[in-house]
């Protein structure tokens, strides 16, 4: 991996690869929203106070039609070498961190910012549920290497649409087999009315680097 140029080249799941699966997720959930603003595109890039509160509204935006139940905030953490997620449940009002790798939220600095993924959740919480929500972090280690988080992003997403609960996937198998989430994903649910013939391929090279 070349950290400087972590979103480009065909050797990753790259931020624009990742933000189609998303919007290709939203396609077949309706109830589906995601916010990939604070992902920022390069090492060393700052995101701007402005943009960070934009984001903040926007999601507060989204989450105020009546059709949206879940979103999904991916961030890059760990100087950008590394994706997790925030994921919000409206009904259940849950604020819901998965780091497959394991991480503290309160700990881990959102990339480009100086805010703590922590207090991104403290605000959303605020924000979106008036400090009432329930909070999860995940504490089930199910990636044990350093170049699929994106994939096991995508993953979970489409488990906690499909109804399976947080406290399910706490208690979920260690899905290593990379082979098969990838096949999984981009052969059934990702299709390829967004997902393109060498983005199929790229993810079934165990080789590629997600970020």
């Amino acid at each position: 991996m070349h950290p400087t140029n972590l979103f480009q080249g065909n050797k990753k799941l790259n931020k624009s690869t990742l933000e189609r699966g998303l919007k290709n997720i939203q396609e077949l959930d309706k109830s589906f929203a995601f916010n990939i603003n604070l992902v920022t595109v390069m090492r060393g890039q700052k995101i701007p106070t402005e943009t960070f509160n934009q984001t903040i509204e926007d999601i507060v935006k989204a989450f105020s039609k009546d059709e949206i139940k879940f979103m999904s905030i991916p961030l890059l953490i760990d100087g950008g070498k590394h994706v997790v997620q925030v994921f919000i449940d409206k009904e259940a009002k849950n604020i819901e961190y998965y780091d497959l790798r394991l991480s503290d939220p309160k700990s881990e600095i959102i990339n480009g910012t100086n805010q703590t993924v922590s207090a991104l959740m403290d605000t959303l919480n605020t924000n979106l549920f008036d400090s009432t929500a329930n909070i999860f972090i995940n504490q089930n280690k199910l990636q044990n290497d350093f170049h699929n988080c994106g994939i096991h992003i995508l993953d979970v997403t489409i488990k906690r649409l499909d109804n399976v609960q947080f406290k399910d996937l706490q208690h979920a198998r260690n899905i290593g087999d990379i082979a098969k989430i990838r096949e999984d994903l981009f052969r059934k649910w990702l299709s390829p009315k967004i997902m393109n013939t060498a983005d199929i391929d790229l993810m079934n090279d165990d080789t590629c680097d997600d970020f």
